[in-house]
């Protein structure tokens, strides 16, 4: 804050205060200069020795210093004239000499031995002759001394543009004229100087910080010559003018120390001065205190707008940034898994899925429900955003590619759009994805390390789309954002998340601000830590739903312009439909790779719908991209598995493939879950050599991946399923494992047969006697919880892929078995199998659907002659492989079917539910049930029911059945442990 410097009333009173001012400024603006030259001066005369004291360099009697004389006060018997032992002081001493203007050095005032380390003991060598002696430094120095070593040190001469200290006629040069001003300051009788006088004072102060030729360019010159022109204008602050005032004071005091006559009333005055200052900057804080906290408040609220400001356009930055790294590398999309690096834009292969929303019921069953053609629908339950989304799929169902067009659609949102004008017919309420003001991507896959969602997002994009030296700072503002907008996290893959925990912590999220997407094949959200309370949403892709839109859009990827498009379109779905491959449109994995294989012309060795076949053929592809070798297997080099027989790629690297296939069986039955999925280069090279993992990575069956630092490198089989294929192919060539290892995982980890479910479908492929077994292993796990019909559909699809290989005999075990009509084809087939052993049986036909089909429950001595219905016909195995063929299915529910359970051989039968107006119980067909102990007959035809020999029988359940005969009595005679009886609408006239 500018104030007055009329600290005096009187005015020259005022000016002679200025000038004292003034000359500690101009002092303080010489103070770098001087000393920088000085240390010019202390290299350029040599060096002392450093053990001479000045008198024993001066000779006595000395003009100016001392007298000779038996006591001489300056030279003691300790310290005597003599000559320097190394004989450097006494050129030191010349040389300063003849740097003395006038030859006459202050020598008094100088210590010699300090000569060869303080550059300031030769400065005051130029010093007036005394009084000098204790000052140390340049800072300790008055204006006086300084300006005595610019005048007397002919050193200055190139550094200043005038003459300095010029014989008379010639005028006096700026520092004579400057020196004159201290001295008429210093000894001033009544401390008075004109206007006229502070002006010639001040302009040759300034004109000599102003020189030329080396001052003009000091900053601390330029600095002063400022200070100076706001004295003069009275624009420096009561506090820079209070420490002016007291360096002048000290000034005073220090040339009373060296015996420099100093006005007793300049003295006083500037002491009084001192005094009046101190009482106006009080007498200012307190005027100032009252206005301070307004001040600071002004001060608070500008700090605040433009806190906002830089937390806006940095909100504003991470926005364009993460749309920028979304649209380089989540919304491209592999066009196949026989090809990564083959990437096409996801809107140039997206085609709408099938997906449903799952109703999870009070029991805990899953339903599935209604198909949903909207982001509302992913979000929202009854208008309201909910927090947790969860999306469930087979590998290749789609999931990551709706991930990715999610991504793409929010991007066009926030950022300039580049989507066409065309307007989507499903999935097009894009409006929705304003609610989100950012969507953080994270693959799960390559977040091993991590349990914080907030550590993934800092490796996964913060690492990524900012340099070293921002990550921290970026970190803290994606933590603060979370505190304030809306967002999406998008968790793509949490079954290839290798992690003790259930799902990823939000812990430190807060949760109002927070919606997640995430993805999962079925099993992982079957985990009994995640909670049905945890699941807002559960959606389930199933495939794409129009393959014919599908086709087109890849052939339009793979093709040449000379191609002929809609006429390989065609072409490729006769293809399908004479192979029978029209059902793996529910795996747009498995179609792409039917569909790229078909255009590489490889198309000759896909037959029929197996799955061993299928990846075959992707194997195949794989090998020929790293080796373009051929060589087939014949009776000399027999093919380790049926499906390898007619290849011609793999056998020359057969070893390289029995390698990498213990390596993936290695991971997959790890002990550490962690590195089952992804892997570090270490780990790998215990089980591959170099040449073998050449050869996995150069055929893109193994994908390696680049960390934050260049050693950091993580690996992983192409796809998951690749990973299981040839774990099964492993254990085809090692069937001890399924003892020594498979028996060992599946006891050690809960629901482990999940995780082995699809390697054992193929197991059924390449090995049914093997895979029977392992179905026993398994069965006899505890795999019929909540969740239990997972373990049967596993069951079917290796019952299927069995067929599909005409791979015989088939013994599969199974002991729990919930029919309904798109199962019971191959299911009846599993049921003859495991009779015996059967433990639960349910059949549940929907009349609605299924009017044509028709089940009696009869036991030996009934016969099949009384199945009512318009027909009888028996369901033997099925010849064609393709079990969920549509057209098949439909042929299916069109006839007029009767299937037959016959129960007297299932001894160990302990659950019995009938549901269905279909349904048909003759009257013996529960005599033989002796370990019943819970029966269930819902809107079935009973000709009688008889429990005679269901003696462990505790809970009966009979509702809205009719009898087809006069039956008058239920006989409970024989139920001694009968807990619960439920009969509704059931007429009977008699219990006993």
């Amino acid at each position: 804050m500018a104030t007055n410097t009329n600290i005096f009333i009187d005015k020259e009173t005022n000016n002679w205060f200025k000038a004292c001012i003034a000359l500690n400024v101009t002092k303080e603006g010489l103070t770098n200069f001087v000393e920088t030259e000085i240390k010019h001066v202390h290299n350029s005369i040599g060096r002392s020795c450093g053990n001479c004291c000045t008198q024993n360099l001066v000779g006595c009697p000395t003009k100016g210093i001392c007298k000779k004389s038996r006591n001489c006060n300056y030279h003691t018997q300790t310290k005597q004239p003599r000559q320097c032992p190394v004989k450097l002081c006494e050129l030191v001493a010349k040389n300063v000499t003849s740097l003395h203007r006038y030859n006459g050095p202050s020598w008094f005032n100088t210590k010699a031995e300090l000569w060869s380390t303080d550059q300031w003991q030769i400065a005051k060598c130029f010093f007036p002759p005394d009084g000098y002696i204790n000052v140390s430094s340049i800072h300790d120095t008055d204006f006086n001394g300084v300006l005595s070593v610019l005048l007397n040190c002919k050193h200055f001469d190139s550094c200043i543009s005038f003459t300095i200290a010029p014989k008379p006629p010639a005028p006096e040069c700026l520092l004579t004229k400057a020196r004159q001003i201290g001295r008429a300051i210093r000894h001033t009788t009544n401390c008075k100087v004109t206007d006229a006088e502070l002006h010639d004072f001040l302009q040759t102060l300034d004109t000599l910080l102003a020189d030329p030729k080396c001052l003009a360019n000091e900053p601390t010159a330029t600095a002063a010559r400022t200070k100076l022109l706001n004295l003069q204008k009275d624009r420096l602050s009561l506090t820079e003018l209070g420490e002016l005032l007291k360096e002048a004071n000290q000034t005073v005091i220090k040339a009373k120390e060296t015996g420099e006559r100093f006005s007793e009333n300049a003295e006083r005055t500037l002491t009084v001065g001192l005094q009046t200052l101190e009482a106006a900057i009080l007498a200012g804080e307190i005027r100032l205190e009252s206005k301070a906290q307004d001040m600071i408040v002004r001060i608070q609220q500008a700090a605040n707008e433009k806190e906002k400001e830089d937390y806006e356009r940095a909100v504003a930055d991470l926005l364009s940034r993460l749309v920028e790294y979304y649209r380089d590398t989540v919304s491209y999309v592999p066009l196949s898994t026989l090809n990564h690096s083959l990437d096409k834009h996801v809107q140039d292969v997206y085609v709408t899925p099938k997906i449903h929303r799952i109703n999870i019921e009070n029991d805990g069953r899953r339903t599935k429900q209604e198909q949903i053609l909207t982001y509302r629908d992913c979000f929202c339950r009854s208008d309201h955003l909910s927090r947790r989304t969860y999306l469930q799929g087979e590998p290749g169902s789609g999931k990551t590619s709706f991930a990715a067009k999610l991504v793409y659609d929010w991007c066009n949102v926030h950022g300039p759009s580049t989507e066409s004008e065309k307007e989507q017919t499903t999935f097009g309420d894009v409006d929705i994805l304003h609610n989100f003001k950012f969507l953080f991507f994270i693959s799960l896959r390559d977040s091993r390390n991590h349990t914080y969602v907030t550590h993934m997002i800092k490796t996964q994009l913060i690492y990524k789309i900012y340099a070293e030296d921002e990550w921290e700072r970026a970190y803290k503002l994606v933590l603060k954002i979370m505190k304030n907008v809306m967002y999406l996290v998008v968790q793509d893959g949490l079954d290839e998340w290798p992690c003790e925990h259930a799902v990823p912590s939000m812990d430190g999220i807060p949760k109002d601000h927070c919606l997640v997407l995430t993805t999962s094949r079925p099993w992982k959200l079957a985990d009994e830590r995640i909670k049905n309370s945890q699941i807002d949403i559960l959606l389930e892709v199933e495939g794409i739903s129009d393959p014919e839109e599908f086709n087109e859009k890849l052939l339009r990827c793979l093709l040449d312009e000379t191609k002929d498009l809609k006429e390989t379109v065609k072409q490729f779905q006769t293809f399908l439909k004479g192979r029978g491959l029209e059902s793996i449109s529910s795996s747009p994995m498995l179609y792409t790779l039917v569909l790229c294989t078909y255009v590489d012309h490889m198309a000759e060795s896909l037959t029929g719908s197996s799955m061993c076949e299928l990846y075959t053929t992707m194997l195949e592809n794989l090998c020929k991209k790293a080796n373009t070798q051929i060589s087939y297997f014949d009776q000399y080099h027999l093919s380790p598995v049926k499906a390898f027989a007619c290849t011609k790629y793999i056998r020359p690297n057969i070893d390289h493939i029995d390698s990498i296939s213990k390596a993936a069986f290695s991971f997959l039955f790890s002990n550490k879950k962690e590195s089952s999925l992804v892997f570090s280069d270490i780990d790998l090279s215990a089980h591959l050599s170099e040449t073998a993992k050449q050869f996995a990575l150069d055929s893109g069956i193994l994908s390696k991946r680049k960390g934050k630092r260049c050693t950091d490198q993580t690996l992983s089989f192409v796809h998951k399923t690749i990973q299981e294929f040839l774990t099964a192919f492993h254990i085809n060539r090692n069937a001890d494992v399924i003892d020594d290892v498979l028996s060992g995982y599946l006891k050690r980890h809960n629901n482990a047969y999940r995780d082995i479910s699809q390697m054992f479908i193929f197991r059924c492929g390449f090995n049914i006697s093997a895979a029977n077994k392992l179905s026993s292993m398994m069965n006899e796990l505890n795999v019929y919880g909540v969740y239990g019909h997972y373990f049967q559909d596993c069951i079917i699809s290796g019952y299927r892929e069995a067929v599909a290989n005409k791979n015989s005999p088939i013994h599969l075990h199974l002991s729990h078995f919930d029919f309904d009509s798109d199962n019971a084809e191959d299911l009846i087939q599993i049921w003859t199998l495991n009779t015996s052993h059967a433990r639960f049986l349910k059949v549940h036909l929907a009349w609605r659907r299924f009017s044509n089909i028709y089940v009696t429950i009869r036991s030996q001595d009934a016969s099949s002659a009384d199945c009512h219905g318009p027909g009888s016909v028996s369901l033997h195995a099925r010849q064609d492989p393709d079990v969920a063929n549509r057209d098949d299915r439909e042929e299916i529910r069109s006839s007029t079917s009767c299937i037959e359970f016959d129960l007297s051989s299932c001894h160990n039968l302990e659950r019995l539910v009938l549901i269905g107006t279909h349904v048909t119980v003759l009257s013996n067909a529960l005599m033989g049930l002796k370990k019943l102990e819970h029966l269930t007959i819902e809107r079935c035809k009973c000709e009688a029911i008889d429990l005679s020999h269901c003696v462990h029988i505790n809970s009966i359940r009979i509702i809205g059945s009719s009898l087809l005969c006069n039956c008058k009595e239920l006989d409970l005679s024989s139920c001694n442990n009968l807990k619960l009886l439920e009969l509704e609408n059931y007429e009977c006239f008699q219990m006993h």
